[in-house]
This record gives C-alpha cells, structure tokens and sequence, in this order.
C-alpha cells in the first residue's frame, strides 16, 4: 500500500521517471491480491508514462503484467491488445515473445477463435522454440491440441496429445516436466469427453490427479477434484460427484482460492438441485453467489443468479424469479457479455411463458433470435426457436409450432445437444396429441 500511496503522490506530481518503480511494485501487489480493477488502474497510468522508449523493460513488464491480470478479470480483448503489443516490440527476448505468444494462442481459446489462435503458433520459430527451453515443442503441441478441440477436429486434437506425450517423454526429469504433463492428460481427457467417451476420460483424469497429488499443488488439486465431480455429475452420478466436490471444498477452503470455491459451491447447488433438495441447492448457489460478487467475478454471477432464479420458478415464486432474472440481464449488459444477456432473456422467456404473459415471451423471443443469430450462437437459436414453438402451440397455431419445434431439434442436433433434441421432440408429440394424431406422437417420442 506504501508504495502505490508513493506511486500516486509522484504521478500527481509529474514525477513520472521516479514514479514508475513504485508503481510496479504497487501491481504487481494488487494482480495478486485479489484487487485485479485497481492493479489495471495502475498498469493503465504505468503504460503512459513508460512510453518514449526510455522505459523498455519496464514498459513490457507492464503490458505482461497487464494482459495477464485483464484475462483473469474477463477482459479478454483488452487483454489481446495488450499481448499483442508487447509481441510487436522490437528487439524483444525470444523466451518472452515464446511466452507470449502462447499466452495470445490461450487467449484466442478463450474467446473461441481456436484458428487465430494456431495462426499464432505457427509463427513461432525455431530460435524461440529453442530460448523456451527443452519442453516448448511439448507445450505447443498441448495448446494446439487444444484449440483443435475448440474447433471440434476430435481425431487431430488426440493425435496432438499423443505427440505431446511423447515429446515430454524425453525431458520427464525437468522441473516443470510435472506440470507439463498434468495439462497433457487434462486436453486428453477433454478430449475423450468430447468423443462421449467418459470412462476413458476419468482414467485420464485420475491420472492427473496421481500428479498433482504429486506434486503437491493445493489450488490445481481443488481444481482437478472439481473438474471430476462435473465429469460424475454429466454421467447422471450425483452421489460420487458430490464426493470429489466435497473433498474439493475442503482443499480449496484451506487454500482460500474464493474463485475455485465458489465454483465448487455452485456445482454442489446443480447436484442438489437435481436430487430434488431445492432448500440445501438454494443455499449453495447463494454461497456461490456472494464469493463471486465478493472478489468481482462478473462473468460467473449472471449464470448463479440464473440458477437462483430458476429453482424460485420451480418452486411457483414465478415474481422472486423474475427479479433474479432480470440482475442476471442487468449484470450481463454491464459485462457486456451477449451470451449471458441471451442465456437471461431464455430463463426469463420461460417464466413469463408459465405466467401466461404471451406479449412479454413475443419481445423476448424476438430478440433472443436475433441475437443468437447475430452472434453465432445456435445452441441458444434452438432454444428460441423451441419457446417459439411452444408459443403458437398455446395459441393453437399448429403449423407455426410443427415449423418452429423442427427447427429447434434440427439446431440442436447439428450442435450435438440432447436435452434440448429431447425436449423439442416432447413438445412435437404434445403438438401431435392436439392433433389427435397419437400414433405421430408415440413416433416422435
């Protein structure tokens, strides 16, 4: 705190040269100590003093720093700028532009924009393979790996894995060969889930998590207990996901990383939710909820205020769900994040659907299907297309359902979604039994 009281009373003097030091020391403080707004505050003021080229070095650790800390705080594209800049510098290390265009690759994995992303990696040369030292062909083929998942090419993504496997095989006694390794068998193990193939992607995770129990990584083994509650919990087994999950709290409890436990919390609400205890659910996603608002987790608040707001519906609060929807879309406007705003407006879409407001779900419906046509999000255009249907089959507009509830299964199959598949072919056999067309209706079924 010393040094960012010094750092402010030099800038506010003009004293940029001398405030520059104590102004690193100052971020580098805050990017790790939860205080992620003001730690970019500082990076913002650092970047415009350290410009002329008298600041180099102190210049590119801001502009790391900066990325890195914008990234975690869900600000990817400031985040990208950033990275990007510090790659177009001149003379730069070679280890450093390594390092950086690893983390522009993750980047664009992020923001789904997996082909950018190996674009990236293929520029990367041999003599910056080199300076990254013995485990950088490793660490591409990791990444490459992933974000050939992210593009869905299932077959070229394993391949990756197995070559990565075998490039770290020969450097196994490296200090960070363990840490390696672990992200291997996790793209792998995505991978196999990705095939449908969740057996073999539980022994992959548990071979990881032979590793981290290894290496004694506390935060990685809260994360990885997490991840393969989720797995459990996807396979329908709430009992053995709520064991890993419970284990999980208790090392992420010790090691005080809020982000992971409220996660942790959140996926523990879904499990309990599903077993019909909407009482002890309730009280995990509000747990979730107040560790997220607490540490400015923006991007998770809207989905738990989502999930809030559903179990109220479920329980026939339809007026207490629609103000938790509607903080779910307020949240989501200020991040900015088109998805959430799209994902609110559904939840909401279908509570006003059960209280029989038909001109509120027309607006809503209009606007989720321009929306996720706009911005490419088809797995949400089914479901617009599903509350659509079950609009003009209230009003008794058969062949307007029959057009919209085919439309929401085709969207749904091609994305490979079976709730909502399975839900669209239910609502095609309600429509048939309107019909008096029960035959059509033990088909669809």
């Amino acid at each position: 705190m010393r040094a960012y009281e010094v750092f402010e009373l030099l800038s506010g003097a003009g004293q940029f040269p001398a405030a520059i030091s104590h102004g690193l020391i100052a971020m580098r403080f805050f990017a790790g100590a939860y205080a992620e707004p003001l730690a970019m505050e500082i990076g913002r003021k650092l970047l415009d003093q350290t410009e002329g080229g008298q600041f180099d070095t102190e210049r590119r650790e801001v502009l790391s720093t900066l990325a890195r800390v914008e990234l975690e705080s869900g600000h990817p594209q400031a985040s990208k700028a950033h990275i990007k800049e510090l790659i177009a510098e001149k003379d730069l290390d070679h280890a450093i532009r390594f390092e950086s265009q690893i983390f522009l690759s993750n980047i664009y994995l992020q923001i789904n924009e997996p082909l950018k992303g190996i674009k990236v990696l293929n520029r990367i040369s041999s003599s910056e393979l080199e300076a990254a030292g013995s485990l950088s062909h490793a660490r591409v083929s990791t990444v490459r790996a992933r974000l050939r998942l992210k593009r869905l090419d299932i077959k070229r993504a394993m391949s990756l894995c197995l070559r990565a496997q075998k490039e770290i095989s020969s450097v196994e006694e490296h200090s960070e060969a363990l840490s390696l390794q672990c992200q291997i068998h996790e793209v792998t193990a995505e991978t196999h889930l990705a095939r449908g193939d969740s057996a073999a992607a539980l022994n992959s995770y548990q071979r990881v998590l032979e590793l981290v129990e290894q290496s004694g990584d506390s935060v990685a083994l809260g994360s990885l207990l997490r991840t393969i509650g989720r797995v459990y919990y996807d396979r329908g087994k709430h009992f053995r996901a709520a064991r890993y999950l419970f284990r999980a709290m208790e090392v992420v409890e010790k090691t005080q990383d809020l982000k992971s436990l409220a996660a942790t919390y959140d996926l523990l609400g879904k499990i309990y939710r599903n077993s019909g205890d909407f009482s002890r659910s309730l009280g995990y996603f509000r747990r979730s909820l107040q560790l997220s608002e607490r540490i400015g987790d923006s991007a998770e608040v809207s989905p738990t205020l989502n999930s809030i707001g559903s179990l109220h519906a479920h329980s026939g609060d339809y007026s207490r769900a629609v103000r938790y929807f509607k903080r779910s879309i307020s949240n989501s406007e200020k991040q900015g994040s088109t998805r959430g705003i799209v994902q609110s407006f559904l939840h909401l879409g279908w509570t006003w659907f059960a209280l029989g407001e038909r001109k509120q779900v027309e607006n809503l419906v209009r606007q989720i299907l321009i929306l996720s046509q706009e911005f490419d999000m088809p797995e949400h255009q089914a479901e617009g297309h599903r509350l659509q249907g079950n609009l003009a089959l209230l009003r008794g507009e058969w062949k307007a359902a029959a057009k919209e509830l085919k439309k929401a299964e085709e969207l749904s199959l091609k994305r490979g979604s079976e709730r909502v598949v399975a839900a669209s072919c239910f609502d095609q056999a309600k429509l048939a039994l309107e019909q008096e067309q029960s035959e059509s209706a033990l088909k669809v079924v």
